[in-house]
C-alpha cells in the first residue's frame, strides 16, 4: 500500500483495513468497526515531499496528520476535514506520519501516497575506528621517539 514503509494501527484497539474506499492503494485505521482509529506509517528511510489523497468524508470527520522526524519531533501537521489532496510540500527528513483521529462520522480513507526518499538509513559512525587508529599512530610515534 505504501512501498518502503510499515503501516500500523495504534491506540490500543485500532486496526488496519487495506483497500478501503475508491482511492488507489487506500488504507483506513479501524476502531469500533469504522475508519476512526489512530495509526502510523513508518518509513524505511527518511522521506520528503509527501502527498496523499483522502476520501470517505462524512460530517464530523477530523484527523490530524503529523510529520515526525527520526528523533520523534513533530515537523508539521495537517488538519484533514474534507476529501481531497493533501501534502507536506517541500518538507524533508520525515521518518513517520502519525494519524490522530477524532472523527464522529464514519472516518476517512487515505491513499495514493507519494514521496521522495531524502536519505538512506544512517550508517554506523566511523568516528570511533578513526579515533582508535589515530591513538595507535600517536602511541607508535611516541615509542619511536623514546
Amino acid at each position: 500500500m505504501v512501498p518502503g514503509a510499515t503501516i500500523n494501527g495504534t491506540g490500543g484497539t485500532s486496526d488496519l483495513f487495506r483497500g478501503a474506499g475508491s482511492i488507489t492503494n487506500s488504507i483506513c485505521f479501524i476502531d469500533g468497526g469504522v475508519c476512526e482509529g489512530d495509526g502510523e506509517i513508518d518509513f524505511d528511510d527518511l522521506v520528503g515531499s509527501i502527498n496523499f489523497e483522502v476520501g470517505g468524508f462524512n460530517p464530523g470527520d477530523f484527523v490530524v496528520v503529523s510529520a515526525v522526524d527520526g528523533a520523534d519531533n513533530v515537523l508539521a501537521t495537517l488538519n484533514v476535514a474534507s476529501n481531497g489532496a493533501y501534502n507536506f510540500g517541500g518538507l524533508s527528513g520525515i521518518s513517520k506520519l502519525l494519524f490522530a483521529d477524532t472523527s464522529t462520522g464514519a472516518g476517512f480513507v487515505f491513499g495514493n501516497f507519494n514521496f521522495d526518499v531524502t536519505s538512506a538509513a544512517v550508517p554506523v559512525p566511523a568516528a570511533a575506528p578513526l579515533m582508535l587508529a589515530g591513538l595507535g599512530f600517536l602511541a607508535r610515534k611516541r615509542r619511536k621517539q623514546v
